[in-house]
């Protein structure tokens, strides 16, 4: 069953939200808000659950940003390796 909530927020609290709605991708700030409820409510509900899903979260951005820099390394080596073949066999 949906329901429909009405909330008054101050100004400041909307444009937050708005910006925060942009950075994050969501469609809207109801879409903010309901992941912003989704989360608290996970959080005071089952604390360890909760735990465990921002632990996650933060592994995989971490390996991802491993695979990222070693990429950007291998890239690097690879235009090096390119730019000392153009130059005539200069490593």
């Amino acid at each position: 069953m949906d329901t429909i909530v009405s909330i008054r927020m101050p100004r400041t609290l909307f444009e937050k939200l708005n910006s925060l709605s942009k950075d994050e991708h969501f469609l809207d700030i109801s879409e903010c808000i309901r992941s912003i409820t989704r989360k608290r409510c996970l959080e005071l509900t089952a604390p360890y659950a909760y735990e465990l899903q921002q632990l996650r979260s933060e592994l995989s951005n971490a390996m991802s940003h491993k695979e990222e820099t070693q990429k950007k390394d291998q890239l690097v080596k690879d235009l090096r390796k390119i730019l000392g073949e153009l130059e005539g066999g200069k490593p």
